[in-house]
């Protein structure tokens, strides 16, 4: 049974980042969607300005998302991974044109339900495959060279395959407004109920290392209600 064409209007705002270091910190947004959807209108990967991150306030960005999407086909539902990188004061001291490091990365699906939403992404990091000595001589030195451990793609952190076998440290969170609207799912035997969700602002935990685990389903058939859960 061939479904009719789903359109999801996604605008909002990147609000804010709170992390566990970072002084000049940018953002970088990727969203990551199924082989059957099509954007059809907005920018697949945006940037921000350069904020100024300061504790314990963090780095306001308010910087807009607006992109539309269609399909026929609902697996691979759009998901938003953000990036944040910047630069260390001892870097920035040592260095007279610092690279930015990589300051953390996390992901979130784009809520299934219409309307105003909030969302708190916490962030993390790779950490290096050395253990004992050698990754405390690491740490130690990482914020002289500036070389700190970060994915080949950030776009991984969006994807499910090879996650587990990743060591992380936790860095921050970074607060996301999502506001949608949808068309198309009722007249495909999707029920779309509830209200506008918001996760709780939690205060900012200092890093710890952990591994992070993302699991996310669309379900739908006649009657029964669209969900949408992820855990970074």
């Amino acid at each position: 049974l061939k479904m009719d064409q789903i359109v999801i209007h996604v605008n909002g705002t990147i609000q804010a980042a709170i992390l566990a270091e970072g002084d000049n910190v940018f953002i970088r947004a990727h969203f990551v969607y199924g082989s059957d959807w099509t954007l059809v209108a907005g920018a697949e990967q945006v940037l921000s300005q350069v904020a100024k991150h300061e504790p314990p306030n963090g780095a306001v960005f308010n910087m807009p998302i607006d992109v539309c999407f269609k399909t026929t086909n609902l697996h691979g539902w759009p998901r938003v991974v953000v990036s944040i990188y910047g630069e260390n004061g001892l870097q920035a001291l040592l260095q007279s044109r610092p690279v930015p490091i990589p300051l953390g990365h996390g992901s979130v699906l784009i809520p299934t339900i219409p309307g105003a939403h909030h969302r708190v992404i916490p962030l993390y990091r790779p950490l290096a495959s050395k253990t004992g000595p050698l990754a405390f001589i690491d740490k130690l030195i990482r914020p002289l060279t500036g070389e700190y451990p970060d994915y080949f793609d950030s776009r991984f952190v969006g994807q499910g395959d090879s996650r587990m076998v990743t060591r992380v440290e936790s860095t921050g969170e970074i607060l996301i407004e999502f506001n949608i609207a949808t068309t198309g799912l009722a007249s495909n035997g999707f029920c779309v109920s509830g209200q506008p969700q918001s996760n709780v602002r939690v205060p900012h935990r200092e890093p710890t290392v952990s591994h992070h685990h993302m699991n996310s389903t669309i379900m739908g058939k006649s009657g029964v209600s669209l969900t949408s859960s992820s855990h970074a």
